[in-house]
């Protein structure tokens, strides 16, 4: 009891302690953007750039599905074999990662990260799409607009999720697999550059044919909470999982160490993986370990594993594309579970 009761009280005071350190950085940094938008505009500054709220409220709504995934699971494989027993008083740093990464989004820490290690690009290409709008489907009804935008967008997420395991970008990716065990909290754990092509596939179809902001709100909530579904170990009918949708047992496939379940369902609709090829099932997958061998993608400190797996992916660019004249570059290839 003793043991525990010192765990809980050191996690807590962890969790404390990050949220405290991301939400410092994120007011800050949203500061200085305020600031440098004021400056670029030749505006006057004033005290109103001080008035940045770190917290999305949008984040309010997630955080709730988050404690409602995790009490789903709680009832379903009861209080020893549950996520939220081992984030209170496991340590883990698998799990210390993930309770990061969910903070990070909750606090606007990673929207700030993917605006500086994008350069300004994320933001840029925002501007893009909503200047391109065509509004095609702004009128729709929300029954119709709705599943058309979800069915859209993961046909878009289908082909940019094959396109982060390719061998060029599978580095970004890597973060995302790194995860030594399948939790709710792993939807969140993303690399800032992961995170902004994720952004692209929704944006793409979502921006470009012009659905109305509630379309977009809804498909958002329903997407989110299917994330949540394919990451946690919430039972699920396998006849759902082999001919509608991906559920918890395909993805965890996907995510499993072993080679021979490398680059498979891709989709959160099983029709893209049958059509292309990338579609694989088996009826127990509670012997599938997941998780990657290489350990720099996970060392239990996710801003030092941020800007090493960003070194990673540049040194990988590097031996692509040609190098300056006089420059020699090796072309070993960079090889993606």
């Amino acid at each position: 009891m003793t043991i525990a009761l010192a765990t809980l009280t050191r996690n807590t005071a962890r969790v404390a302690t990050t949220v405290i350190l991301t939400l410092v950085p994120a007011y800050l940094g949203m500061v200085a953007l305020a600031v440098a938008r004021e400056l670029w505009l030749r505006a006057p500054l004033d005290w109103t750039v001080l008035r940045q709220d770190p917290l999305d409220p949008h984040n309010a709504t997630v955080g709730l599905m988050y404690v409602g995934f995790l009490l789903l699971e709680l009832v379903a494989h009861g209080w020893n074999n549950s996520p939220l027993r081992r984030i209170l008083f496991g340590d883990r740093r698998s799990d210390r990662s993930d309770l990061f990464y969910i903070i990070a989004d909750a606090t606007g820490l990673m929207k700030l990260l993917i605006v500086v290690m994008t350069c300004g690009v994320s933001a840029a290409f925002e501007a893009a799409i909503d200047a391109g709008n065509m509004r095609l489907a702004a009128d729709l009804p929300l029954w119709a607009a709705v599943p058309l935008l979800y069915v859209s967008v993961d046909f878009a997420t289908y082909w940019g999720h094959r396109f982060m395991h390719s061998p060029l970008m599978w580095p970004l990716h890597a973060i995302h697999h790194a995860a030594e065990d399948m939790t709710v909290l792993t939807s969140s754990r993303h690399h800032p550059f992961d995170n902004f092509f994720g952004s692209v596939w929704f944006l793409l179809p979502a921006g470009l044919l012009g659905f109305s902001p509630d379309a977009m709100g809804w498909a958002i909530l329903f997407l989110t909470a299917h994330s949540f579904l394919l990451h946690s170990s919430l039972p699920f009918p396998v006849w759902l999982e082999r001919y509608v949708v991906a559920g918890p047992r395909a993805h965890r496939i996907h995510h499993a160490a072993d080679p021979a379940c490398y680059d498979c369902n891709f989709g959160l609709f099983v029709i893209w993986d049958r059509m292309f090829g990338t579609y694989r099932m088996q009826g127990d997958v509670t012997g599938l370990a997941t998780g990657v061998a290489d350990q720099r993608y996970e060392t239990g400190r996710p801003f030092h594993d941020m800007l090493e797996v960003t070194r990673i992916w540049l040194d990988g660019l590097r031996e692509v594309f040609p190098a300056p004249i006089g420059e020699s570059v090796s072309r070993s290839r960079i090889v993606s579970p």
